[in-house]
Protein backbone atom coordinates (compact mmCIF):
# COMPACT_ATOMS: atom_id res chain seq x y z
CA UNK A 1 0.00 0.00 0.00
CA UNK A 2 2.50 2.14 0.75
CA UNK A 3 4.11 2.01 -2.94
CA UNK A 4 0.99 3.58 -4.04
CA UNK A 5 0.64 6.22 -1.97
CA UNK A 6 3.95 7.25 -3.19
CA UNK A 7 3.37 6.91 -6.34
CA UNK A 8 -0.24 9.22 -5.82
CA UNK A 9 2.44 11.78 -4.22
CA UNK A 10 4.47 12.01 -6.96
CA UNK A 11 2.05 12.28 -9.30
CA UNK A 12 0.36 15.16 -7.38
CA UNK A 13 3.80 16.73 -7.16
CA UNK A 14 4.10 16.12 -11.45
CA UNK A 15 0.88 17.86 -11.68
CA UNK A 16 1.46 20.66 -9.57
CA UNK A 17 4.54 21.48 -11.46
CA UNK A 18 2.34 20.94 -14.86
CA UNK A 19 0.34 23.57 -13.56
CA UNK A 20 2.87 26.02 -12.43
CA UNK A 21 4.59 25.59 -16.06
CA UNK A 22 1.78 26.49 -17.60
CA UNK A 23 0.57 30.03 -15.57
CA UNK A 24 4.40 31.17 -16.19
CA UNK A 25 3.29 32.90 -19.07
CA UNK A 26 0.69 34.14 -17.48
CA UNK A 27 2.59 35.63 -14.68
CA UNK A 28 4.89 36.89 -16.76
CA UNK A 29 2.19 39.10 -18.50
CA UNK A 30 1.20 40.37 -14.92
CA UNK A 31 4.76 41.39 -14.21
CA UNK A 32 4.83 43.35 -17.43
CA UNK A 33 1.76 44.75 -17.23
CA UNK A 34 2.60 45.85 -13.64
CA UNK A 35 5.94 47.43 -15.00
CA UNK A 36 4.47 49.36 -17.80
CA UNK A 37 1.10 50.18 -16.29
CA UNK A 38 1.47 49.94 -12.49
CA UNK A 39 -0.61 52.76 -10.43
CA UNK A 40 2.68 53.45 -8.29
CA UNK A 41 6.49 53.88 -9.06
CA UNK A 42 7.04 51.25 -5.98
CA UNK A 43 4.99 48.65 -7.97
CA UNK A 44 6.79 49.23 -10.96
CA UNK A 45 10.37 48.90 -9.77
CA UNK A 46 9.11 45.77 -8.00
CA UNK A 47 7.69 44.65 -11.24
CA UNK A 48 10.93 45.34 -12.98
CA UNK A 49 13.16 43.67 -10.30
CA UNK A 50 11.02 40.79 -10.37
CA UNK A 51 11.14 40.79 -14.19
CA UNK A 52 15.64 41.09 -14.05
CA UNK A 53 15.35 38.68 -10.81
CA UNK A 54 13.52 35.98 -12.94
CA UNK A 55 16.38 36.83 -15.90
CA UNK A 56 18.96 35.82 -13.95
CA UNK A 57 20.35 39.97 -13.84
CA UNK A 58 20.73 40.75 -10.08
CA UNK A 59 21.62 43.73 -8.24
CA UNK A 60 25.26 44.57 -8.15
CA UNK A 61 26.22 42.55 -10.57
CA UNK A 62 28.35 43.21 -14.00
CA UNK A 63 26.39 42.52 -16.90
CA UNK A 64 28.95 40.91 -19.60
CA UNK A 65 28.55 41.27 -23.07
CA UNK A 66 27.76 37.99 -24.46
CA UNK A 67 30.50 36.55 -26.91
CA UNK A 68 29.72 36.70 -30.47
CA UNK A 69 29.10 32.92 -30.71
CA UNK A 70 27.39 33.04 -28.02
CA UNK A 71 23.55 33.06 -27.99
CA UNK A 72 21.03 34.18 -25.14
CA UNK A 73 19.29 30.72 -25.92
CA UNK A 74 22.13 28.95 -25.36
CA UNK A 75 23.07 30.77 -22.21
CA UNK A 76 19.37 29.99 -20.42
CA UNK A 77 19.04 26.75 -21.39
CA UNK A 78 22.95 26.04 -20.01
CA UNK A 79 21.40 28.37 -16.57
CA UNK A 80 18.39 25.65 -16.70
CA UNK A 81 19.92 22.18 -17.23
CA UNK A 82 20.46 20.31 -13.59
CA UNK A 83 24.17 20.82 -12.16
CA UNK A 84 26.04 17.48 -11.61
CA UNK A 85 25.88 18.15 -7.73
CA UNK A 86 22.07 18.71 -7.71
CA UNK A 87 21.90 15.18 -9.72
CA UNK A 88 21.90 12.08 -7.36
CA UNK A 89 24.43 9.31 -8.72
CA UNK A 90 23.05 6.23 -9.30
Amino acid sequence: MVPRVQQAAASAVDDARLRLLLATEDAVVVLETLMDEGQSEAVRLRAAVEILDRAGIRGGVEIRPLPAQESPSDVLQQRLRPSPAACPSS
